[in-house]
């Protein structure tokens, strides 16, 4: 995986136990290795609060020297992301910090498959099909 230089090593030498973070994972353009526009970072903290969130992403831009509007940072403690989005933090991201690995690699396989399940149900089903047959009528197109 090419990742932009430096920003890696950055976030590994972060201290992410200081701010009750679980595990980090680097994803996105950083990682792909395409046009970089923002740093993509997918966070799972021992305590979410919003408060710890912004706390956390001003410490990040001071650490990497960008402005907060350049970091996504992505709380994985919510389940309800989007199945697509959690397949390509735990599938193409890249793990910067970890606190407990046997934890880390339970809770991805079971989002992963979560979120696997969820996308061959819905193609099954025809969910997005129908949601934009549903657009079209109201619109009336």
């Amino acid at each position: 995986m090419r990742v932009r230089e430096g920003v890696l090593d950055k976030l590994k030498a972060f201290p992410w136990r200081e701010w009750g973070v679980e595990y980090a994972l680097l994803f996105g353009s950083a990682v792909k290795g395409v046009v970089y526009r923002d740093v993509d970072i997918a966070v799972k903290f021992k305590r979410y609060s919003f408060e710890g969130y912004a706390e956390l992403l001003a410490a990040l831009a001071s650490h990497l020297r960008v402005r907060e509007d350049h970091i996504d940072l992505v709380p994985l403690n919510r389940e309800d992301l989007p199945a697509v989005l959690v397949l390509e933090i735990y599938t193409k991201g890249v793990l910067v910090y970890c606190e407990d690995k046997e934890a880390f690699l339970d809770e991805a396989f079971r989002r992963i498959n979560l979120s696997y399940d969820f996308l061959i149900d819905s193609r099954k089903l025809g969910l997005v099909e129908e949601a934009v047959r549903a657009v079209k009528r109201k619109w009336g197109l």
